[in-house]
């Protein structure tokens, strides 16, 4: 009789983790075909990004609330091919927009990019990062 019960918790056992495999598997293989398909609709188009830095004023002789933009920036990025990608930024102030950057980089060999345009040469790491 214990052979009997030995043998059938053995076999549900070998059976339960032969179905878990399968049903990570199977999730796996869900995961994976929803990650290419994010890849391919992301890939291609310009990314448009910017900031608004703003500030609330405040005047307690006439109770009154101001509200002004400090600074707007709007910039779109976008790859034209594998080898070619371009930046342009705006800055509006005051109703008026500033051109900051425009530029097109493009890949000359493996690890050298160059760039053409306008744009802020960076002296250190820090500087290349977005404020």
């Amino acid at each position: 009789m214990k052979k009997f019960v030995y043998s059938a918790i053995a076999l549900s056992m070998a059976t339960g983790v032969s179905y878990a495999n399968n049903g990570w598997t199977t999730l796996d293989q869900e995961i994976s075909g929803l990650s290419s398909s994010l890849t391919a609709q992301n890939a291609g188009g310009p990314k448009v990004g910017g900031w608004v830095i703003t500030s609330v004023t405040s005047n307690s002789d006439n109770d009154e609330l101001g509200f002004d933009l400090n600074e707007v920036r709007l910039h779109v990025t976008g790859d034209v091919s594998n080898d070619y990608s371009y930046k342009v930024s705006f800055e509006f102030d005051g109703g008026a927009a500033t051109l900051k950057d425009a530029y097109i980089k493009w890949k000359l060999m493996d690890s050298i990019n160059a760039t053409m345009g306008q744009f802020y040469t960076p002296l250190l790491r820090s500087s290349t990062l977005d404020e």
